[in-house]
């Protein structure tokens, strides 16, 4: 070579050098880059995949689900499915004769959801189905969760009474046009004897046959129990019905404040809308609870009692009536006024 051509020839060669150089550096330096992925549109691995059990599960009631006709003081499985990861449910009783929807579902009791059944006895403080009702009853489930879910029965189904009605006496009464059936162990004031009329006696007049009491009301019909069950304290128990052709259609369908501090609320009992309030009285020892229910019909207004009474008991440390013969002197009342019915 040249002399004059070393010196080019070297800067040449050093130029592709370094040009390779840089070239080797580049492809080593994209290839540790991470390549950056829209997680906003492009699943990954770690994704979870959505539950699709939990999304579609349910609780479905198999039993009573309607049609049944279950009768009072009778046990009964009420019965479900629900989804395995459910915890505690609760139970409800709906009755639809409670037209104005005031009155708070009965609740039945807590489960586990897992078990599937509920074992039930019906109890005698429920009104139940009159012969001319269709059923009006149905169950109600709701899981104690944030989930929420529940379920009703899809159609109603009958509360009848423990005693069959087939044997029992009936009242009519042709000057107000009413009927009501009613059992042996009760008797009407006009038909009560000598003996019967001194174990009906009260202080506060639960049983109407005297009409000395203050609070007979005029044309009250009463019937009263005569039955050998009581209880300490027990004095006298009877269904009375009070026709009142002075008072108004308003003042009769008035709701107004009971002594427990709740509204009245209306129930329909074999067709009949009610006006149903929670009362009480009380006076030297001796305590009427009354049931009332109240019905405007044909200019007059009817007013059906459901009168307990009671006074302090031999015991030192009476606190009232045993609960359990409450319960079963308010059901033998609530079944005789499911019979009631207006004729004309």
């Amino acid at each position: 070579l040249q002399k004059g051509f070393i010196v080019p020839l070297l800067i040449v060669i050093i130029a592709i050098l370094v040009i390779g150089f840089g070239v080797y550096v580049y492809n080593n330096k994209k290839a540790e880059t991470p390549a950056v992925v829209d997680t906003e549109t492009q699943p990954t691995n770690d994704q979870t995949a959505p539950d699709n059990k939990q999304e579609n599960a349910s609780i479905t009631i198999l039993s009573p689900n309607g049609g049944e006709k279950l009768q009072i003081g009778k046990a009964y499985e009420i019965k479900w499915t629900a989804p395995a990861f459910s915890s505690q449910i609760q139970l409800f009783l709906m009755d639809d004769r409670t037209g104005s929807r005031q009155a708070e579902p009965l609740l039945i009791g807590s489960a586990s959801a897992a078990t599937g059944k509920y074992l039930w006895t019906i109890p005698s403080t429920i009104i139940p189905n009159s012969a001319t009702d269709k059923g009006s009853f149905k169950i109600e489930i709701e899981e104690k969760s944030l989930r929420g879910y529940s379920d009703m029965s899809d159609n109603y189904f009958s509360i009848i009474s423990s005693t069959a009605t087939s044997n029992w006496k009936t009242y009519t009464n042709t000057q107000y046009g009413f009927l009501v059936q009613y059992p042996s162990d009760f008797v009407l004031t006009s038909d009560l004897t000598a003996t019967q009329q001194k174990s009906v006696s009260s202080y506060m007049g639960a049983c109407p046959w005297n009409n000395t009491y203050a609070n007979v009301e005029p044309n009250e019909i009463g019937l009263c129990y005569v039955g050998g069950q009581t209880s300490d304290g027990f004095t006298a128990a009877a269904l009375n019905v009070i026709p009142n052709t002075s008072t108004s259609m308003q003042d009769c369908q008035k709701t107004q404040q009971n002594n427990n501090s709740q509204l009245t609320k209306q129930t329909i009992i074999g067709g009949i809308n009610f006006y149903e309030d929670a009362l009480g009285d009380a006076g030297l020892g001796h305590y009427l609870s009354i049931d009332s229910f109240r019905s405007y019909h044909a200019g007059t207004c009817y007013n059906i009692e459901l009168n307990i009474e009671s006074q302090v008991g031999n015991s030192p440390s009476w606190n009232g009536l045993d609960s359990d013969f409450v319960s079963m002197m308010s059901g033998k009342l609530k079944s005789i006024l499911s019979t009631f019915k207006f004729t004309k």
